[in-house]
């Protein structure tokens, strides 16, 4: 079984909401908990105004994804996808998210100047982490979605098992 292109922009573009979400979460963690004083070094590394940094990063992920995440989901075969365990589509997505932040940094300098810089790197690194983050999940559950499907276009063809057959470990 094959899976058609507009479904691997659908499952891709439900694991980026996915992501954002995780994203969300954390970010709003990591803005409560100094204030509950847990933590609280974090509110002395970075000081980020919420509503406006959730904003900047929804869009930062969403052009990350049509320049990266989209081309290597139209890309990779559904069968190879469906073969990754989670945690290597996890680092996978991990690598391709903070791709995704390399790449906006070096559009929005026009270069490499920030990216050479080590102290803009320092106060912009836990962007690069959350870019990670939410490649991180949204290729997990990519691929979750793909197997999903896999594994029930299978069972709709009468496979043994509803297992296909190049899967063979196939199990959610």
């Amino acid at each position: 079984m094959n899976i058609e292109w507009e479904q691997k922009i659908g499952y891709s573009f439900v694991g980026l909401m996915a992501g954002n979400l995780v994203s969300i979460l954390v970010l709003s963690l990591l803005v409560i908990l100094p204030l509950l004083g847990i933590l609280p070094e974090f509110s002395k590394k970075w000081h980020p105004t919420t509503p406006i940094l959730f904003l900047v990063i929804a869009m930062v992920s969403m052009l990350a994804w049509v320049l990266i995440g989209l081309p290597t989901v139209l890309l990779l075969r559904a069968e190879i996808v469906a073969d990754f365990y989670r945690a290597v589509a996890a680092f996978i997505g991990a690598i391709l998210g903070a791709s995704g932040m390399l790449l906006f940094y070096v559009m929005l300098d026009g270069g490499l100047g920030s990216v050479t810089n080590p102290g803009a790197l320092w106060q912009t690194g836990p962007l690069f982490a959350d870019a990670a983050l939410i490649g991180a999940v949204a290729f997990a559950v990519y691929c979750s979605l793909v197997k999903r499907a896999l594994r029930k276009g299978s069972k709709e063809n009468g496979a043994p098992g509803g297992t296909p057959r190049s899967l063979a470990w196939f199990d959610f």
